[in-house]
Order: C-alpha cells, then structure tokens, then sequence
C-alpha cells in the first residue's frame, strides 16, 4: 500500500480535510520537503482536520525560513478557539418584602405585638453574634408573616387576559428548558413554535383589553354644558377628598427639629451697620446688585454720608499735601 492510498484511506472514513489546500498562497507555502536529488518539493507533513471544525481555523501554510534541526519545513496552523457556553440555572431571587402595606396602622400594630411577644418568649443571649443573629431572624419573620412578599408589577391588560397568557407563557419556558437540556432540530422547533404562540396570544390580549377600554370610555354622555361639567368635577374632588388620610403627628414633630427663635433679626439695619459692611468690601466699593438680591438695600442717606464722608477725607489729605509743599 503505497503513502496515497493511505492517506486517501484515512481521510475519506473520518470526512477530514487538509487546510492549506483551502488557503490562498504561493506555491512554496504548501510544499514542506525537497527531494535531494530531483530537487522537488513535496508535501510530506499534514494537519488534519474534520470538516465540521473547519470554521476553526484561519489559515495553514509552511514556513521555510523556521529553523527546526531537520531537512523539513514548519507547517504551521492558526486555530480560533470558542469555548462552549454552558447554562446555568439561574438561581431562585431573594424574596423582597412589601414596603406599601407597612403604611397600614393595623399591620404596624400587629407587627409590634408579634415582634415584642418574639423577644419576649425567647431569653437574652449573652453572645452578640447570636444575639444579632436571632435579632434578625426574629424581625425577618415578622415583617413578612404581617406584610408579606412584594409581588410582581403587571401591566392591566396582562391581568385581565392572565388566564390565557400564563398556559402559554408556562409553555414557552417548558420547551426553553429541553432545547437547552437537549439541542436538536425538533426542540428548538417547538421552541419556536411556542414563541409564535406566545406573541399570538399577547397581540390578542392587547388588543382585547384597549378595544374593550375604549368602547366603555365612548359608551359614557359627553358633556358639553359647563354646569354638568361643574357637576362632574365637584364628584370627582369630593370622591377624592372623602378618604380618611391618616397622618403620624409624632413621627412629623421627631424628624423636623424645632430651632429656638431668632428675634434678633426682627430689628431694623441701622445706618452704623450699612457703613460697617461697605467698609468690610474689597477697594471700599459697595455691591449694590448682591444688597438689593438679599433685600439689605439702605436708604439713599446712608449712602450719601457715606460719600461726604469720603470726600471730607480726601480733601484734607489734599490739604496737608499743601501745606507740605
């Protein structure tokens, strides 16, 4: 059996390819080994691979320039690695509790008696991560068996039609979880088909619920009077105020402080203290836009003794500098 036929043996059971026929290239980057005599090129070194792992590789070629210690050339293959994804379930979320029934005075009453009487059954504990840890626990179990777990927000025309779109939405996650267990032709088939079904069954819904809704909103009076407008708006308001609100007066006064009261500030700005704070500005010039914004802004007086003032002193600096000179 000649080296051919043997490799044409192997080759054609395994479905296996050779790369750098599949390259473009010269002709000396497919050829490893020169015959000493005849001096020609063969190709005597092979990299072999299935078909299927084709898209792997990105190029092939022989390098003649490497020096490797033999009378053959380098072949060398550049290969693309992807690394299988793995699924993973994801894992179960961690329950949240419900902040809007803790607004209800009842439940905050029970709450209270349930988390004395937890404490109260059980003796102190002289080790503080223990403590801590029954703190906790005793608190966590409380709040949720008095307000319970926050549940989902669902858009209303979801819950109106939840009988329809639960089955389906059940389905589609059904054939999810076998496509991802088994990969075949016929489950990411089914996949498909439940997705389809899916936004079949919510496009209904959707359009169900707005038409339903607005064949109720067209159904009512239109009102064009503006007394049975009137009418309807003092309905609607007094529907609206009728409910009792209930308001911790104790929990309003704890969180705002009460500050003592500054009647120091009742007292008019003397002209003493308009000439302080001119003096106190830089280069002695008075920032009448930031006085006015403050609501500070003096009498036109303060500012016109203030000017003489000034002047009065300017005129005896000139003064001595006459009689100097």
């Amino acid at each position: 059996m000649t080296t051919v036929s043997a490799y044409w043996n192997f080759v054609v059971p395994t479905n296996s390819v050779y790369p750098p026929q599949l390259f473009k290239g010269s002709s000396s980057s497919k050829v490893t080994w020169c015959h000493p005599r005849s001096k020609r090129w063969h190709q005597l070194d092979h990299v072999l691979l299935k078909r299927e792992h084709l898209k792997e590789v990105t190029h092939c070629r022989s390098l003649h320039s490497a020096d490797c210690d033999t009378d053959h050339a380098l072949l060398r293959c550049k290969l693309r690695m992807v690394p299988n994804k793995f699924h993973h379930a994801r894992p179960k979320p961690t329950p949240r509790l419900d902040v809007s029934a803790t607004y209800v005075p009842a439940s905050q009453h029970a709450f209270q008696e349930l988390l004395a009487s937890s404490f109260d059954s059980s003796p102190p504990n002289a080790d503080i991560t223990a403590a801590w840890q029954h703190f906790h626990s005793a608190t966590t179990k409380a709040a949720f068996s008095i307000f319970g777990k926050r549940s989902r927000s669902q858009p209303d025309w979801f819950k109106t039609h939840a009988s329809l779109l639960l089955p389906a939405i059940d389905s589609k996650r059904s054939a999810r979880l076998s496509s991802l267990q088994h990969n075949t032709h016929s489950n990411k088939a089914a996949l498909k088909q439940a997705c389809r079904s899916v936004q079949r069954v919510t496009r209904t819904a959707m359009q169900a619920y707005w038409s339903t809704l607005c064949d109720r909103i067209e159904s009512r009076e239109l009102l064009t009077d503006l007394e049975s407008q009137l009418v309807r708006w003092a309905e609607h308001y007094s529907l609206l105020y009728a409910q009792p609100v209930t308001a911790n007066t104790l929990a309003i006064t704890a969180a705002v402080p009460e500050l003592p009261p500054m009647s120091d500030l009742d007292a008019d700005i003397t002209i003493e203290e308009v000439k302080s704070a001119i003096k106190a500005l830089k280069n002695n010039k008075p920032n009448w836009r930031a006085a006015i914004n403050n609501g500070r802004r003096d009498s036109q007086e303060a500012y016109k003794s203030f000017l003489e003032e000034r002047r009065s002193k300017r005129e005896a600096v000139r003064r001595t500098r006459h009689e100097r000179s």
